[in-house]
């Protein structure tokens, strides 16, 4: 038996489906998205979305996971970068911490045997996780004041917040979120897995006009970004592995979504796209020099993984001079990499740190 598409759409259209409010702030482990809506009786109308698809608990993760590494180098003199075990192991326990954070003031790192029969024991504060992911945080709140934008609506005018997903139990989220609504009170009870079923199940059943059931008598309007008016497919590459960039990854197949009703027109005036657009080109400068600057970060990022790796695997074979200079540039690298505040760091500065590791190596 075949399996029949009537309509693709994201899980947070049935988190919107599944829950009865209207604003929303959906951080989970690997997206933020932020929806805005009005409801007047059985109509949902989504007004605005904004999020970053870049933006989830797994970046939380993984400053954590940095901070403990510095820490068991910095004590040990033992380099665990390139040992994946170990790895995998502190990233465990570091979510974990990060989950404990959001009911306690400290959370502990206990491993034992972590690395060449080194036991492993810290523990990181709240003030101290808060402090590595503030840049984190303030990206979420700048979502959701897009969000508004978009809306053309005023905070005031929020009459619920809904946060749903386990990121958004963090202490400090909740604290901004507050200070943006000026005080109001944060619906915290929402299971997300129940919502996206529960909405899912609704969609389901009111696109099949078949179904004899229960079904509450509800229309949702939801809203497509500008990008995708007139889309008709997609492609969508599937890859195997753990590296950052795509192209090094083990690619798996490919599948192809065809058949997409182009957006209706009217959803937005001409004049509103011509300006859309003309922004677009107006920022074509800045958004270039963002580009070439995460190319050279990520071309840095992976020639360290490649230093690193070597020394690892042929560090034995290496004489203790090139040894010292080798961890010298890995060490200067990764702390700019590592720094917080690296967005306000000249793309020049990136460029010319990888330019001196490969005098080197």
């Amino acid at each position: 038996m075949g399996l029949s598409s009537y309509k693709l759409l994201t899980s947070l259209c049935f988190i919107q489906c599944g829950t009865n409010f209207s604003a929303h702030s959906h951080l989970n482990h690997n997206t933020f998205d932020v929806s805005l809506l009005t409801i007047k009786g059985k109509v949902f109308k989504v007004k605005a979305t904004a999020g970053n698809t870049h933006l989830g608990g797994a970046d939380f993760d993984i400053r954590v996971l940095s901070y403990f590494v510095k820490e068991f180098e910095r004590k040990n003199k033992v380099y665990i970068s390139g040992n994946a075990r170990a790895l995998r192991r502190l990233r465990i326990a570091c979510e974990k911490a990060k989950r404990t954070l959001s009911y306690a003031v400290t959370a502990s790192i206990d491993l034992d045997a972590f690395l060449n029969g080194i036991d492993f024991y810290s523990s990181i504060m709240c003030a101290r996780f808060e402090e590595l992911n503030m840049d984190l945080f303030r990206e979420c709140v700048e979502t959701i004041d897009q969000c508004l934008t978009d809306a053309k609506m005023d905070k005031a005018s929020v009459h619920d917040v809904v946060l749903i997903g386990g990121s958004s139990r963090i202490p400090k989220v909740q604290e901004l979120l507050q200070e943006i609504f000026k005080g109001k009170e944060l619906c915290k009870s929402i299971n997300p897995d129940e919502a996206v079923a529960y909405g899912a199940a609704i969609k389901a059943a009111l696109l099949n006009a078949g179904t004899k059931s229960n079904v509450p008598d509800l229309v949702l309007q939801d809203v497509t970004p500008l990008s995708l008016d007139h889309q008709v497919a997609m492609r969508q590459n599937i890859y195997e592995g753990e590296r950052t960039r795509a192209s090094n990854n083990n690619l798996l197949g490919t599948y192809k979504f065809s058949g997409i009703p182009p957006t209706p027109k009217g959803r937005q005036s001409g004049e509103e796209i011509e300006r859309l657009v003309k922004e677009a080109a107006r920022h074509k400068v800045e958004d270039d020099k963002f580009l070439k600057k995460a190319k050279a970060i990520n071309a840095l990022d992976d020639y360290v993984y490649d230093m690193e790796k070597t020394l690892n695997l042929n560090g034995s074979e290496l004489c203790p001079e090139d040894k010292k200079k080798l961890n010298s540039i890995i060490d200067k690298a990764r702390n700019l990499l590592d720094d917080g505040n690296k967005e306000k760091t000249k793309n020049d500065v990136f460029v010319e740190h990888l330019k001196e590791a490969k005098l080197i190596f």
